[in-house]
């Protein structure tokens, strides 16, 4: 449609778009919007909104806005919502939007590249290799659908058609991290320790490179050295913010929370960043200084309020200090972009119960929502306890790491990855064909609501998204946590140390139900299920969930995944 169309205040916020005013260009383009009443203006005028809110780094914002604009009956606008989700880091939303375009708009590189993305970033590798085969064939000098499909031939093992892309583009950092990532996803751990340390000689200032590199050190067990690297690089480089922050936040994830905070107010002295004062307030909270916290929570948020990451900080910090309302807000704030994310229905739970509001309760059900089947034996096996047997003794033979990852909720013990995506070992094939008939009659109890963040997912139809296997020993244990990308959660117990009972008063070793990972006032854990070798327990990603630790000389394997709506 020609400018002539466009009323004044729309030609007014085009210009000032092209001209970078994209925070002026918002402006005007909602005061048309005031004004529109013609739906196919209203459409157009959203749909400015939206490329104005994402020139300014707001994704989620810009998602909604193209969805006002009619993306949903609009390929167009669909596919280029679909990239604001995965710039928003809604992976598994940006799946279900190309998912529902026509078959006749499920084609070409947009497509195909926007699904390769979305798929990578979901962890479904070998479904991402095919997605960036396609997008390659429609664009053969797109690096980044060349490195995706290597990568995701190389997290399945076939090295063969990988590796030569890696060469090509070793000179490319994101492309190394990639490259390290497939070797320890396909169990070369020794081989990635040496690429990235080989390419750090060429990147010594790259974060992502030595924050990849410090990750397997820790999981090799190297607790008090894992990064030395990185805080090398920083120290050597006080004025580069990336180096710093990235050596703040692995200080602050190995519980050295005062060398965190140190290096985050060197930091904050040198460029006095919200998003620094943002990152500082976490470290303050957990050190329990949390009247410092909240300040600094507040001061970061107000300065930036569309900046989801920061209003999350602002949401835990607040509830540590006692100030359920304002982090009510906040979650109130989050859900009005994205009703179904995961830790802001946590988030607002919590904040509800603390104000004392039992309709927290319509999203933590523990009766209904969490329950807890004994596997049948699957197919060759007599009994579920010979299963078991063969099962535990296959995954202490991979577990290969000695140290839990930085960045996940288990503390003494390791964590195996298990890609549901690629071929599987026969045994963990047969639990995973197990599970299905459990599965199934966890969905047909739970039933449909259209109304429930939940519920209204269950169509009856899942695929699984991210799988796992924690081995934790004596002193084990999982922090609370949720699990943001997932929409059901399980845990599926093949070990369980003698001292994990049903009549153990101190219920050590059992999966609990209701406490945020943050400390809160009053607030501690409502449910408590007790492991045992062959149970599988199901409940929402949303639901705040740990482990309690364990005192006997043991182990406890288990093995964990996230259900999606398919």
């Amino acid at each position: 449609m020609n400018a002539a169309a466009h009323s004044p205040l729309e030609r007014q916020a085009l210009a000032r778009l092209k001209a970078g005013d994209a925070a002026g260009a918002e402006s005007d383009l909602l005061a048309a919007l005031e004004v529109a009443t013609a739906p196919a203006a209203r459409s157009r005028i959203w749909e400015a909104i939206a490329e104005a809110r994402y020139t300014q780094g707001f994704a989620m914002e810009s998602a909604v806005a193209l969805g006002r604009a009619g993306s949903s009956t609009n390929p167009r606008l669909a596919l280029r919502r679909a990239l604001m989700l995965i710039g928003a880091g809604k992976f598994p939303l940006a799946l279900s939007e190309l998912e529902r375009l026509p078959a006749s708009a499920r084609k070409g590189f947009d497509f195909w590249s926007l699904k390769a993305d979305a798929l990578r970033h979901t962890g479904r590798w070998s479904e991402a290799a095919d997605a960036a085969a396609i997008a390659i064939a429609a664009n053969p000098a797109s690096r980044n659908m060349a490195l995706i499909r290597a990568a995701g031939l190389g997290h399945g093992d076939q090295w063969t058609e990988a590796a030569p892309v890696f060469r090509k583009y070793a000179d490319f950092p994101p492309a190394v991290e990639m490259h390290a990532g497939a070797l320890v996803g396909s169990g070369h751990i020794e081989e990635a320790r040496m690429l990235l340390t080989s390419a750090l000689g060429r990147f010594p200032a790259d974060a992502s490179l030595h924050r990849a590199l410090a990750m397997i050190a820790w999981m090799a067990g190297e607790r008090q050295t894992f990064a030395d690297g990185l805080i090398a690089a920083a120290n050597a480089r006080p004025d580069d913010l990336n180096l710093g922050m990235a050596a703040a936040d692995l200080l602050r994830r190995a519980d050295r929370l005062d060398e965190a905070l140190t290096r985050l107010e060197a930091l904050r002295r040198k460029f006095p960043l919200p998003q620094i004062a943002s990152a500082s307030a976490i470290v303050l909270s957990a050190i329990g200084r949390h009247a410092e916290a909240a300040h600094l929570a507040k001061v970061s948020a107000a300065q930036l309020p569309r900046t989801d990451w920061v209003r999350r900080n602002a949401g835990s910090v607040l509830l540590s200090a006692g100030a359920p309302a304002e982090a009510l807000a906040h979650a109130q704030w989050g859900l009005s972009l994205d009703p179904l994310d995961q830790e802001w229905i946590a988030v607002e739970a919590v904040a509800r119960r603390a104000l004392g509001d039992a309709s927290y309760r319509t999203t933590y059900d523990y009766d209904r929502f969490v329950q807890p089947f004994d596997l049948s034996p699957p197919e060759g096996f007599e009994t579920t306890e010979a299963f078991i047997e063969a099962l535990a003794s296959r995954l202490r033979e991979l577990h290969s790491f000695s140290n839990h990852p930085l960045d996940q909720s288990l503390r003494g013990g390791s964590q195996l990855q298990l890609n549901p995506d690629v071929p599987q070992d026969p045994l963990i094939k047969k639990l995973f064909a197990a599970m299905r008939e459990p599965i199934g009659k966890y969905l047909e109890r739970l039933g449909h609501d259209p109304s429930h963040p939940f519920l209204s997912r269950n169509k009856g139809r899942w695929r699984m998204q991210g799988c796992w296997s924690v081995r934790l020993v004596k002193g084990g244990s999982h922090v609370n946590h949720i699990h943001p990308e997932g929409w059901i959660s399980t845990a599926f117990y093949v070990v369980v140390p003698s001292s994990v009972r049903p009549e153990s008063n101190s219920q050590e070793g059992w999966i609990t139900f209701g406490a945020p990972y943050y400390p809160v006032e009053g607030i501690t854990p409502e449910r408590s299920v007790c492991p045992k070798p062959g149970r599988l327990v199901l409940f929402p990603s949303y639901m705040w969930h740990g482990v309690n630790a364990f005192t006997e000389d043991a182990e406890r394997i288990s093995v964990a995944f996230d259900l999606v709506p398919e």
